[in-house]
């Protein structure tokens, strides 16, 4: 999603961006922005909170689920928002 909270699609060159940015990520030679290793952070401290209320009680808490998914979906957002200024700065 973009600022206002629509969707928006990656152009060709940002989703090439993005792909080449991970293929350096993953190969070591370049590490992910602060704000995508904070939210990653985040989503694992989220989900584990929600699986330990699942194992404690039985049950799943739908607004634990919810704070899960806003957050990967704020990922994606800033994972899009990173191809992007990667393609404004080569073009």
């Amino acid at each position: 999603m973009d600022g206002s909270g629509r969707w928006k699609i990656l152009t060709r060159n940002e989703a090439s961006s993005l792909m080449s940015l991970a293929d350096k990520y993953h190969r070591g030679e370049i590490s992910l922005p602060p704000e995508i290793q904070t939210i990653k952070s985040r989503i694992k401290n989220a989900t584990r909170n929600a699986e330990l209320f699942m194992v404690r009680t039985g049950a799943v808490d739908e607004n634990m689920v919810q704070e899960v998914v806003n957050l990967k979906l704020e990922l994606d957002t800033l994972y899009g928002r990173w191809a992007e200024s990667e393609v404004r700065g080569v073009l």
